[in-house]
């Protein structure tokens, strides 16, 4: 027999096993903590470099994606220093970036001061759509712009810009800079006339652009050219771009202007710095706008650029004459097709305009709320500002159930009139839901139908006359004409109010509180209350146009059952030339001595 110590127990040796895989098991349970623990130092050391790495990319981005917004800077860096301060110090951070670029406007002009007085050359660069925005937009606003003259830090490529329009025949720069990119100035591309510009490359060899004496600014040509505004040695200019630093300007340089443009149709167009932001209701460029007022531009429109990459881009495009700026207000199809007749093919077949556009001019035609917001902040602007900003729901509205066509009380030569259903209360207006569905003519549209009315008569088309005519005395029957688009619009309403006729001799009960009547009113004068020229930059009227045609009106005072209810219509007669013939059309009217143009129409019909 073995000794007991030498017989292995199975117990022993199952217990033994069972420490083994015991062991193993911890091993790997400790290895999978390790594993865990070296997973997530891992993670957060890469999750650290990641941020890193994206912090270090976005900042390449925005520095890739703003550099066209930025200045370039060759310069003496001691000359500069000693002179200037360290121009250096402006940080390529994005956090300054933003900062610079939201000032770049006084940034620029400064810093460009700053190296012309120390000799030291700067050279400014903007993306295209800038260009774009700044030259197109005066451009296609004028009905034909032939004399250009451009004023600022010239890169060459406003000046490539104005030279794509066919119409052009002389262009006047006055800038500042001493040196251009060759590529910045490059016309080669641009499909222009053998007649008027040779095989060069340069834009600045063009006949058509004449390159003035360069002065530190353009005061002493202007204010010669201005001194000489009646004689033939002065020169005038269809549109002036302007890009300048806002804040140099003063009164009598924008007059010396304003004298230089066509008195009949003259354009400024400028840059005027950043937009207003939400968070910061303050129009930067008020001062200037103010300036345009004081020195006779008689319609001034503002409205920003949003493909700047941090803050929207602010311009200002002023009219000499209110009436010259119907093109202002085309519609895209009108512009497109404009542009299509205009702009110069490119050789390379490649597109003209890259950004600038018949919807993105129409864009422009009403102003951002912001701008709204800013000038309603002023006291003097309340009354606009209350009655065309909204409809108020705290007012009684009477609807049109409450009124009803019949012949006319003031006889057979008035037509047709309204009459109160029952008694309506004072200080309300009738029929507010209908007012967005009314009609509106075009100045464009009006005059293709004159036109159209002129070609059928002269050659005796009897039933087109008869058609076309209808249209047209619909429109001068029931519309109410207004010249707030530069040349002669209308507006009709869509629903029975087209039938309120004239209250004659002051009995008006809806409309506008007026004391002026058909018999005491001077026909050689225009009231000032009616004449829309006195408020050259309104922005209200900008953004709500529509509104301003088809509302406003109320009660008189409360109109009794079965009453006719009547307007004042001289109270929407706003044309100078056409006004001795409204206020001498309504005393014949009113002495039963004439017809409307709708009972005229009808009377002609009728034989």
């Amino acid at each position: 027999k073995k000794p007991l110590t030498m017989i292995r127990k199975p117990s022993s040796i199952a217990h033994k096993r069972f420490d083994e895989q015991s062991r193993k098991t911890r091993i790997l349970e400790n290895l999978k903590i390790n594993a865990r623990v070296n997973l997530k130092s891992w993670c957060i050391f890469f999750g650290i470099v990641s941020s890193t790495l994206i912090s270090f990319l976005l900042g390449l981005v925005a520095r890739i994606m703003t550099w066209p917004l930025l200045v370039d800077f060759s310069i003496e860096q001691n000359r500069v220093q000693s002179q200037c301060g360290s121009i250096k110090n402006v940080s390529f951070s994005l956090d300054e970036k933003r900062t610079f670029v939201t000032n770049i406007g006084n940034m620029e002009a400064r810093i460009r001061n700053c190296c012309t007085q120390s000799n030291a050359r700067s050279t400014v660069y903007r993306p295209i759509h800038y260009y774009e925005t700044l030259v197109h937009t005066g451009m296609i606003a004028h009905p034909n712009p032939r004399r250009v003259a451009i004023i600022g830090h010239e890169t060459g490529l406003k000046l490539r810009e104005v030279l794509k329009h066919s119409t052009v025949e002389d262009v006047k720069l006055f800038y500042d800079n001493d040196s251009i990119p060759a590529e910045w100035s490059d016309c080669s591309d641009v499909e222009i006339d053998e007649a008027f510009s040779p095989s060069s490359k340069s834009c600045f060899e063009d006949p058509r652009a004449r390159v003035t004496q360069r002065f530190s600014n353009p005061r002493e040509w202007f204010q010669d050219n201005s001194g000489y505004k009646e004689e033939a040695t002065s020169e005038e200019f269809d549109v002036v771009i302007m890009d300048i630093d806002i804040q140099d300007l003063d009164a009598e340089f924008i007059r010396d202007v304003h004298d230089s443009l066509d008195e009949d149709g003259g354009i400024l167009v400028a840059h005027v710095g950043r937009a207003p932001t939400g968070r910061e209701l303050v129009d930067h460029a008020s001062h200037f706008k103010e300036i345009l007022e004081e020195t006779g531009f008689e319609s001034i429109h503002v409205f920003d650029d949003e493909k700047s990459i941090f803050s929207p881009l602010s311009y200002v495009v002023a009219f000499v004459d209110y009436y010259a700026r119907t093109y202002w207000y085309q519609s895209a199809a009108e512009i497109e097709l404009r542009l299509h007749q205009l702009i110069h093919e490119m050789r390379s077949n490649k597109p003209a305009l890259l950004y600038f556009d018949g919807p993105t001019m129409v864009s422009y035609q009403t102003p951002h709320k912001v701008y709204e917001r800013v000038y309603c902040t002023d006291p003097s602007h309340d009354e606009e500002c209350n009655e065309y900003t909204g409809f108020d729901p705290s007012i009684v509205n009477i609807p049109l159930t409450d009124i009803q066509v019949r012949n006319s009380s003031l006889g057979e030569q008035a037509g047709r009139g309204l009459f109160a259903l029952k008694t309506l209360p004072s200080d309300s207006p009738i029929g507010m839901e209908g007012h967005a569905q009314n009609f509106f003519v075009m100045p464009t549209t009006w005059d293709v139908i004159e036109s159209t009315v002129e070609w059928v008569g002269e050659n005796g088309i009897t039933l087109a006359m008869s058609e076309i005519g209808g249209l047209e005395a619909f429109i001068d029957g029931y519309g109410f004409a207004s010249r707030l688009l530069g040349e002669k619009s209308w507006s009709i309403d869509s629903g029975i109010l087209e039938f309120m006729n004239h209250g004659c001799n002051g009995t008006a009960n809806y409309g506008y509180h007026s004391s002026l009547t058909e018999w005491n009113a001077d026909t050689n004068t225009l009231p000032e209350e009616l004449d829309t020229t006195d408020s050259p930059y309104n922005i209200v009227f900008d953004r709500h146009m529509k509104q301003v045609f088809d509302s406003g009106d109320y009660t008189l005072r409360e109109i009794a059952e079965g009453d006719e209810i009547f307007s004042n219509y001289l109270d929407y007669s706003g044309e100078v030339e056409f006004w001795e013939e409204e206020v001498m059309t309504l005393r014949g009217q009113c002495a039963g001595e004439a017809y409307g143009t709708i009972s005229q129409y009808e009377m002609m019909k009728k034989q």
